[in-house]
């Protein structure tokens, strides 16, 4: 397994780089969407008359199931829609997403320590794979 196929089976977090390609934050996937999730599920109930998952899948023009994993955060929802739900709700987009903060899984410093550290395991498998990695996916410095 190459180190990008790795990377592409096991993106359950997201990395933010800064303008000089560091690593700055890196943020836990599954986490946002689950929030995203519940912040729609709570402001379709908190609505006066309650919202039924039915109705906002109508007024959205997708399935109910989509609702319904959207909020429980099994189905990524695209941007375009995620403003539909915003409007249909009517609440902003922030209000609908996550900070930053909530989703951060560890904050690196220059020498890239973490506050979370890689279990040994993992730590051993990125190394190998970075190492055996061919050079046309080798970063030039």
């Amino acid at each position: 397994m190459t180190l990008m196929s790795a990377m592409l089976t096991c993106s359950v977090r997201a990395a933010i780089l800064n303008q000089r390609g560091e690593l700055v934050t890196e943020l836990d996937e599954r986490k946002l969407y689950q929030l995203v999730g519940r912040r729609i599920r709570n402001i379709r109930l908190q609505r006066i008359p309650k919202l039924t998952q039915a109705t906002l899948a109508s007024l959205l023009r997708v399935e109910r199931t989509s609702i319904t994993n959207i909020e429980k955060g099994t189905q990524r929802p695209p941007l375009a829609l995620l403003y539909r739900v915003s409007v249909e709700l009517g609440v902003s987009l922030a209000d609908v997403l996550p900070s930053t903060e909530e989703v951060q899984v560890s904050r690196l410093s220059g020498d890239l320590q973490s506050k979370m550290p890689i279990p040994p395991k993992t730590a051993s498998v990125i190394s190998r794979l970075s190492i055996n990695r061919p050079r046309s996916l080798q970063r030039s410095r």
